[in-house]
């Protein structure tokens, strides 16, 4: 606790949030919370200066309130009641909480994208401050699923990330809530979709995820497994592309080093059979029940290849990929 002060009918606390996650751009934080009396017998939870203001459906609060998510609201509520009774106060509250740098961090979250401008939204379950988890990345894949679907789309970009991301940004001219990260977790995200009722899923990955992404591992972490480079270069030789051979006959045994022994030719046909390979394996996972499409971009965010899929069902369903004259078109695979 920073700060605890007390007037005559109100009061007000400020705390530090514990700097335990490196990534978490919340760390550090000062939140301050200002309890005033008020004729009446309720409790009010209000959201101040820097807590941001939803503009999106699809999230736990309301458009057009302050986001102060559910929990957090009921876990003050709470709390106040309690000195309440301690106190022997039947008198009514209102609680103000601020976020004192709330708008200047924001800038570097996802908020805006998901429809919370101006600021920071109070989540949390329990009040105590955890390392970020999977399960917490988890949790924003759906958070931004949810919201894509409360404004009415029936298509979601999943990139690998942030730099799959830009790229899918500059060639799909689609609303910024369609677009999200899934890192390794496209098995999560496919299921997510199915359960929110999407009509197609537009993979963007790197050459590596989306390899993996053919071979059927639709959890790409490493943790669950390596891929292995051999079966890959089978496949692709059994397909008719020529794998080429490095210095002294070797095999490449990694698929970075794969593609830069590769052409530019070269590369896009190995994009094209693995984003429609990869494709393949995605829409088997869903049961036949998703549609799903894949492109992979190039090294300066161009478009390196795509499924067959990508040309017919987007463009079928009002979609498209937009590709600068001469600008790297891509292959795909039929």
């Amino acid at each position: 606790m920073t700060t605890c002060r007390r007037k005559k009918k109100s009061a007000l606390c400020a705390v530090r949030k514990d700097r335990i996650v490196k990534m978490d751009a919340t760390s550090g934080m000062l939140i301050q919370a200002v309890v005033v009396l008020v004729p009446g017998e309720g409790i009010t939870v209000m959201g101040g200066r820097g807590v941001g203001l939803v503009t999106k459906p699809g999230l736990q609060v309301p458009v057009g309130e302050r986001a102060i998510n559910p929990v957090p609201r009921a876990m003050i509520e709470k709390e106040v009641e309690k000195i309440k009774e301690m106190a022997g106060s039947d008198q009514g509250c209102r609680v103000v909480i601020s976020l004192p740098k709330g708008k200047e961090v924001a800038r570097r979250t996802l908020n805006e994208r998901l429809g919370i401008v101006g600021g920071l939204s109070v989540l949390g379950t329990t009040g105590i401050n955890v390392p970020y988890s999977a399960e917490a990345f988890l949790a924003s894949i759906k958070r931004s699923l949810e919201v894509a679907r409360g404004c009415g789309h029936d298509i979601v970009v999943a990139s690998s990330g942030r730099r799959s991301e830009k790229a899918a940004m500059c060639h799909m001219p689609l609303a910024e809530e369609c677009f999200l990260v899934a890192g390794d977790h496209f098995d999560f995200l496919l299921s997510a979709c199915l359960e929110l009722g999407f009509g197609l899923v537009c993979i963007w990955a790197q050459p590596a995820k989306m390899a993996k992404l053919a071979m059927g591992m639709i959890n790409t972490s490493s943790r669950l497994g390596e891929l292995e480079i051999s079966k890959l270069l089978e496949k692709l030789e059994g397909s008719g592309f020529r794998c080429p051979a490095g210095p002294g006959g070797a095999r490449p045994v990694f698929v970075g080093q794969l593609m830069e022994w590769l052409g530019e030719e070269e590369k896009r046909g190995f994009a094209a059979r693995v984003c429609a390979w990869a494709e393949e394996r995605c829409v088997r996972y869903c049961r036949g029940e998703l549609k799903v499409v894949c492109c992979m971009p190039a090294r300066d965010g161009g478009l390196l290849g795509r499924s067959h899929a990508a040309t017919v069902l987007l463009p079928g369903m009002g979609y498209e990929v937009v590709v600068e004259e001469g600008g790297g078109a891509g292959y795909e695979a039929s």
